[in-house]
């Protein structure tokens, strides 16, 4: 299932130089987008402003929640910076940071060389990663990020529709791999545990999400996951994925306390598991 439908409206940035330009068709949170364009400001002002500015994740698939969302981003230049832009570029998120100390604003900077191939084959990308500079790997520039910029971009200034790689053999893939090793990981490690509604909000979605990149081969937001979850999984496994779903969307607020469906919400995730191995690419 794709992200929600957007509307009609047209949001618009004012960016440091005056000029105003159109993000997308659907409302763009004004936290969203005080946080950024602060940081163009700050960007502009100290001479590191990227060439072009992407946001990526729930913002770019209208599914942003307050509280729970961070403000993910892809900066792109012709060429890497040099380590004097860095050192200037950390200062500038570390301001940000100090300004709006959350939601996170994170994201990667990369070349339009790094965007028209495998993130894999690039090295050496740097980014602010949850209040963190410096150089970043594979959990925060790879495939799902790129066919979030092919399928669903989001351009604050730069072409509207870059050029991106994609190739959604190799995005399935990656989305099993990450299943059999970060989800299996952290089914081991929790499933002796009492399961929260926090955690249920962390994994249900999240493990849905990957399920859905092998089916599909594409992206979907936390909350397009759920409703994945909801046509392929059959009814009497939906209240997990519905009390998620409610969590994720502010109808009920998650809490510390058990989750009383989680032995439940368990088997469904071990389901998932073995199901998304059945769905392995074949080439």
């Amino acid at each position: 299932m794709h992200p929600v439908a957007p509307c009609n409206n047209s949001a618009f940035l004012e960016l440091p130089n005056g000029a105003r330009q159109p993000m997308t068709k659907f409302q763009i949170p004004d936290t969203v987008a005080e946080i950024t364009e602060r940081y163009l400001e700050l960007a502009q002002e100290a001479g590191v402003a990227p060439a072009a500015l992407y946001l990526t994740g729930s913002v770019a698939l209208d599914d942003f929640r307050e509280g729970l969302s961070n403000i993910n981003f892809v900066a792109v230049n012709q060429d890497p910076p040099p380590r004097e832009e860095l050192l200037l570029l950390g200062e500038v998120h570390k301001a940000l940071r100090t300004e709006y100390p959350q939601p996170w604003f994170s994201g990667i900077y990369v070349t339009w060389a790094d965007l028209a191939r495998d993130p894999a084959l690039s090295s050496k990308i740097h980014g602010q990663i949850e209040g963190h500079w410096g150089t970043v790997g594979s959990a925060d520039a790879n495939p799902a990020v790129w066919m979030t910029l092919r399928s669903h971009p989001l351009a604050i200034r730069g072409p509207e529709s870059p050029e991106v790689w994609a190739d959604p053999m190799v995005f399935k893939r990656w989305n099993l791999d990450r299943i059999n090793t970060f989800w299996r990981s952290w089914m081991s490690r929790n499933e002796d545990k009492p399961m929260t509604a926090q955690a249920l909000l962390f994994c249900m979605p999240g493990l849905l999400r990957a399920h859905y990149g092998i089916a599909v081969g594409d992206v979907t937001s936390k909350s397009g996951a759920c409703q994945h979850g909801f046509s392929v999984i059959p009814d009497v496994w939906h209240g997990p994925i519905q009390d998620a779903l409610e969590f994720r969307q502010g109808v009920r607020t998650p809490d510390g306390r058990p989750y009383q469906r989680g032995q439940k919400a368990l088997a469904l995730l071990r389901l998932l598991i073995a199901d998304a191995n059945k769905l392995r690419p074949k080439n």
